[in-house]
């Protein structure tokens, strides 16, 4: 009830409540200060302590026990459907576009009014309940309900793919169930023996003020290597390696410089190299554009679809670049909890399915999509990466990463000895 975004932020980061229960349509957009994107931006940095957030429609009194846990009895009342799809895109996208009112949260409420949702909703006659939350947040809600888990369909990236694995609580994909996913991308699928597929994506790259900085590094070495020289002052941020960019480019920069899986020393002796040059190590995608577009950074190490975001917010001179030899594929991953619904594979078919891909796109131009038969909506095709255009995705370099899950804890302590951020 308040158009006050900074007093809302501030109450729910206090965590004076044990659940924080949102309405997207209540859930008035402003913002937080001039020149500011808009304040549902912010919303990332409160999605821990944000239980659910349940899509576009009013929190009646109807609504509200829906949500609540039910007794054995009631479970069969959802028809079959979904008890939870868990999202670990937590509005990754949010914030990222300049809309008036709440236009902003009818387009992030498009994953329940388009794409998949829909397609289940006809098919099944269920409904799909959105919660969003941290892959840790998933992980322990999982295996404390394992026999009947509370989630039915988690989404992650692709680090989480292998480590659900190995923790048992998703199980491999039956293709028999979803021959929709037999008309994506091989890339979208291959890497992950199974256990999952691969949904959409963005580049990461270099989100530069080019009002600043003339002259933008082609290359990631010669990137680094510029801002260790200083050439641009104390603006300059760069992802952290707990986040899953922050590892796949720190990855990508290791390999450049001649390191491997288990020799991650050559970037992060660059990195310690820049660090007195770097504002923050960001760990929440919403912070470079803030830095951005405030002015306290001029480059930034940051994705593509958020700089286009920031772009449309008023900032043309914030503009996105990708340097040799391209992007580490970084792709929002679908699994099935085992366990879980029966129902979910028929979501999960809905997911692959390439209408539905281009109906999601639409809110988020510029991102790929990994069905080969999708058409992308005229504004997100201008933005498109050339190579996911003719489905070749030459631009973007794979990560290892099964290999790079069982290395993390190696990475990770170095980082934290020679980096200490």
């Amino acid at each position: 009830g308040t158009s006050d975004c900074t007093h809302l932020f501030k109450v729910l980061q206090a965590r004076k409540f044990k659940t924080a229960l949102l309405s997207l349509d209540g859930l008035f957009v402003g913002r937080q200060r001039p020149g500011a994107g808009p304040c549902l931006t912010s919303i990332a940095d409160i999605i821990p302590t944000t239980a659910q957030i349940v899509g576009a429609q009013p929190l009646s009194r109807r609504n509200r026990h829906a949500h609540e846990p039910q007794p054995e009895r009631s479970r069969a009342s959802l028809a079959g459907g979904f008890r939870r799809l868990a999202c670990r895109r937590a509005l990754r996208h949010g914030g990222a576009y300049k809309y008036r009112g709440n236009e902003l949260c009818r387009r992030l409420a498009g994953w329940t009014e388009s794409g998949g949702v829909p397609c289940y909703k006809a098919k099944n006659g269920g409904d799909v309940a959105l919660v969003f939350g941290t892959p840790s947040d998933f992980v322990q809600k999982i295996m404390a309900t394992r026999d009947r888990p509370a989630i039915d369909v988690v989404i992650g990236t692709d680090p989480d793919v292998f480590q659900n694995a190995q923790l048992g609580i998703i199980e491999k994909l039956d293709m028999g169930k979803m021959p929709n996913v037999a008309r994506l991308v091989p890339i979208f699928t291959d890497p992950y023996e199974g256990w999952a597929f691969g949904y959409d994506g963005g580049r990461d790259g270099l989100a530069v003020n080019t009002k600043k900085i003339k002259g933008v590094p082609k290359s990631w070495i010669e990137f680094t290597e510029q801002v260790a020289k200083g050439r641009y002052g104390r603006a300059v941020t760069y992802p952290h390696l707990t986040a899953t960019d922050g590892y796949a480019t720190t990855w990508l920069l290791n390999r450049e410089l001649g390191g491997n899986l288990n020799n991650p020393e050559p970037a992060i002796k660059r990195l310690r190299e820049m660090k007195p040059y770097i504002t923050k190590f960001w760990t929440s995608n919403a912070e470079p554009g803030t830095a951005l577009t405030s002015g306290e950074v001029d480059i930034a190490a940051w994705t593509d679809g958020r700089t286009f975001g920031v772009q449309s917010a008023g900032h043309p001179e914030i503009e996105f670049f990708l340097p040799a030899p391209g992007s580490p594929m970084l792709t929002i991953c679908f699994m099935k909890v085992k366990n879980g619904a029966e129902s979910g594979w028929e979501y999960l078919n809905c997911a692959a399915d390439a209408k539905n891909q281009a109906a999601w796109n639409q809110f988020f131009p510029g991102y790929y999509a990994s069905s080969r038969d999708i058409e992308y909506p005229p504004a997100s095709r201008e933005k498109q990466d050339p190579t996911s255009l003719d489905k070749s995705f030459r631009n973007w370099i794979l990560p290892p990463w099964k290999e790079l899950a069982r290395v993390r804890p190696q990475w990770m302590e170095l980082w934290t000895k020679e980096i200490g951020a």
